[in-house]
């Protein structure tokens, strides 16, 4: 069974056990930063999680690094290839679609919210829920991605707090 057809028949079977009152999104998706995905047209705004902002630095070793853009391009990366199947829960005030995605790997379905704060590259929003706080600890633990330095959290930095170098 080729890949295709096997994330086809994950994808099916995904469908068929969301409730009917919550919409799923599912195809190619353009990454359009750390926490914010549009597939199949629709602007998916990543359940539970908070990447840092594009222009948010955070510092390692005393040296400046882009933290938003460096998450933006690890999701890229991590979904190089891959198609999405996003689970609805809500809209945030902009219109956007909230969700928890999923990706296929390794022969199952993957979260990929989880994943995104395990590697290090989104904080779990805990605002809005404490689903992914053991990913967070893990991604700390192991000095993965913001963890490796100094940042602060993007809640923080969009109400105007900065970090002195």
């Amino acid at each position: 069974m080729t890949f295709r057809t096997l994330f086809a028949a994950a994808l099916v079977a995904f469908s068929a056990s969301m409730a009917s009152a919550q919409e799923v999104y599912r195809g190619d998706a353009e990454v359009i930063d750390g926490d914010t995905l549009e597939v199949s047209g629709e602007r998916i705004r990543l359940h539970g999680i908070d990447a840092p902002e594009s222009d948010q630095p955070c510092y390692h070793k005393g040296e400046a690094r882009m933290c938003g853009r460096n998450a933006t391009q690890a999701v890229r990366s991590y979904l190089r290839g891959k198609q999405v199947a996003c689970r609805a829960h809500d809209r945030d005030r902009y219109g956007r679609v909230i969700a928890t995605c999923y990706v296929f790997e390794n022969g199952s379905m993957r979260d990929l919210n989880a994943a995104i704060v395990e590697s290090g590259f989104a904080f779990a929003y805990r605002r809005y829920s404490r689903e992914y706080v053991e990913e967070e600890d893990v991604a700390r633990s192991k000095r993965r991605g913001v963890w490796k330095g100094r940042t602060l959290y993007p809640w923080e930095y969009r109400r105007g707090e900065r970090l002195a170098q």
